[in-house]
């Protein structure tokens, strides 16, 4: 009886089941579906999701992949059907408000000449064809967006660059960023020749894309219109003004700061050499920077000899490598954040050295990181010394790494404890942050300045900057996520779709380790009997002329024999490294053919023999 109950049960189970599924998709809700991976790679972020609901005209989105051309090109064509499905996610979650529009630009057809006008980037398959897996994008007034490429390796930050572009054509005004700066990079006048000295490079593309707002260095307060507030070499910021960018900050205010150990680019000091070298060339806001969590380090450079750049001391003499005046390139720029993910190098002179404040409640992100071979030097020291080659003298580093610059988020603070002067009479003197904050904080504000990172040059009476460096790049990154939305800022990167089997990965590494092991310990026996032959040759009867004596012979032979004995295990080592790789291959094989088949099979047989009785004990009855 109770097997009949049993059988009758699970019967009535799997039948609702599959009538659960037939409705679902009758009903058209084949979109529901749960995210079972590890790092949640089909789970669209909160920070999308609020995006896409906060778009007010409709946006059209046209993906552009050769499908056809890429039918033997099988990782092009997984990771764009990957593409496929998260814009598909995109437009579901916009509510019609994102129409998307797959197209295949064939060959010299009207589509290939639509992707080309958009300015996506065509990929040569033959002399005669080319290959396109690009987006584009536009609003209502016919704002343009567009990812040339999409490159398989930088599918994790897929999602923060569509939700990027979509935030950009939804938001198309242009953020008002506010500057403070006590070093000239919006120009000034040379007081030698009463000439105008243009605006540094940096600044110059930061006025294309963005409202630049020039703040005078003795503000008590920041415009409500101001989205992020860039501050720059901040020396002698009075109390007022630092109160201000606290508040500014705890209300959701961003802040990209450049602080120096000593700035090579401040104005000098007129008519006295000595107490221009004598004078504090420093800079930083260590009261507000201790409220968010980071410390920098007092009378202290910054010194990496793995990254030191070459520099020129007079014209007689050759460039000498500068310990404080750094390259950064390759693992030093964070690849897993979106600020310095393409970038290559950045070049930094005398960059303060920064830490995280132990108990903070902040969370600090290295942006820019030192190698380990790295330490710091006295300010004073790398000031007053002429030759880059004497700075190695006293150089003691500290094998451990440094950081150059910090993105900050989450909770803070106020650092002060109530409102300062001017500020008594303001509404409420805010405490706690009012939403998580978006600080970074750059050790270093020489990196701005054009010598830096480019090559100037007249063409045409127009100023032509020619990278050396990805200073500029690295600046316009940063601002631009900061004056982003808090969505995009806190838009995770996805993880890598590209899982590898962990159970091969662990054997392959116990077998090296053992190969590795046996290896070394034949490579041993290998020098011993060298060295015995290399002796008994050393030690022969020279009198003999150049015979061995009969003893030494045989020794020879016999450590000769054990030397192919010992490479010809070696061999037989080296031939066996991958043995339980192969292994596991054939299990899996085995698996794949037999096992599951077999699985399906006796569970469609057990059901057949299950209905089978039914019908028996029917009949019967």
């Amino acid at each position: 009886m109770n097997k009949k109950i049993l059988s009758g049960t699970a019967l009535l189970f799997i039948a609702i089941l599959y009538l659960a599924f037939i409705l679902a998709v009758n009903l058209g809700l084949t979109g529901v579906r749960a995210d079972l991976t590890e790092n949640k790679l089909y789970t669209m972020s909160d920070g999308t999701k609020s995006i896409l609901k906060g778009i007010d005209e409709p946006i059209n989105i046209y993906f552009y992949y050769s499908e056809k051309l890429t039918k033997k090109i099988p990782h092009i064509r997984n990771y764009a059907s990957r593409v496929e499905e998260i814009l598909e996610e995109y437009e579901r979650y916009a509510g019609g408000k994102i129409n998307l529009k797959v197209i295949d630009p064939e060959p010299y057809s009207e589509e290939e000449d639509k992707a080309a006008e958009f300015g996506l980037q065509a990929i040569p398959l033959t002399p005669e064809t080319n290959i396109y897996m690009g987006i584009a994008a536009t609003n209502a007034v016919d704002d343009l967006e567009t990812i040339g490429f999409l490159q398989p390796e930088n599918e994790r930050f897929l999602e923060y660059e569509l939700s990027k572009m979509i935030h950009t054509l939804a938001h198309p005004e242009k953020p008002v960023v506010g500057v403070v700066s006590s070093l000239p990079i919006f120009g000034r006048i040379d007081p030698r020749t009463g000439k105008n000295i243009d605006s540094w490079g940096v600044y110059q593309f930061l006025q294309q894309l963005f409202d630049m707002r020039l703040i005078d260095t003795g503000f008590t307060e920041i415009d409500e219109d101001i989205d992020t507030l860039m501050i720059i070499h901040p020396k002698n910021m009075s109390e007022e003004s630092q109160y201000a960018i606290d508040q500014f900050v705890l209300k959701g205010g961003r802040v990209l700061l450049f602080v120096d150990a000593h700035s090579d680019i401040e104005v000098a000091v007129p008519g006295n050499q000595m107490q221009d070298r004598l004078s504090d060339k420093s800079s930083s806001l260590e009261k507000l920077m201790t409220a968010w969590g980071v410390k920098q380090e007092p009378e202290m450079v910054l010194a990496d000899k793995t990254y030191a750049l070459p520099v020129s001391v007079s014209y007689q003499n050759r460039p000498k490598a500068h310990l404080t005046v750094l390259g950064f390139e390759g693992e030093a720029l964070n690849s897993e954040e979106a600020i310095t993910r393409e970038l290559n190098n950045i070049n930094i002179a005398h960059s303060a050295v920064l830490s995280s404040i132990e108990g903070a409640t902040t969370t600090l992100t290295p942006l820019i990181i030192s190698s380990k071979i790295s330490g710091t030097l006295p300010t004073q020291q790398v000031k007053f010394t002429v030759d880059p080659s004497q700075l190695l003298d006293s150089f003691q580093p500290l094998d451990k790494q440094h950081v150059a610059a910090y993105r900050i988020s989450g909770n803070a603070k106020s650092a002060f404890t109530k409102p300062v002067n001017n500020h008594e009479g303001t509404p409420e003197h805010i405490t706690q942050s009012l939403q998580p904050i978006n600080v970074i904080v750059v050790g270093d504000s020489d990196m701005l300045h054009d010598r830096m990172w480019a090559r100037v040059q007249q063409m045409f009476g127009e100023t032509q900057f020619i990278p050396i460096a990805h200073n500029a790049s690295f600046v316009i990154n940063a601002v631009e996520q900061l004056a982003g939305s808090t969505d995009l800022i806190s838009i995770r990167s996805r993880g890598t779709y590209s899982r590898p089997f962990e159970l091969v990965q662990e054997l392959r590494f116990n077998a090296e380790e053992r190969f590795r092991k046996k290896e070394q310990e034949l490579v041993n026996q290998l020098d011993v009997a060298k060295a015995k032959i290399e002796e008994i040759q050393k030690t022969r009867d020279q009198s003999s002329s150049m015979l061995f004596t009969p003893e030494q012979e045989q020794a020879i032979k016999q450590y000769r024999k054990e030397r192919e004995e010992t490479r010809k295990e070696l061999r037989v080592v080296r031939h066996q490294l991958d043995k339980d790789i192969e292994n596991l291959g054939i299990l899996l094989k085995w698996i794949d053919i037999l096992v599951v088949p077999a699985l399906v099979a006796i569970f469609g047989i057990v059901v057949a023999v299950v209905r089978s009785n039914r019908r028996y004990k029917k009949y019967k009855g």
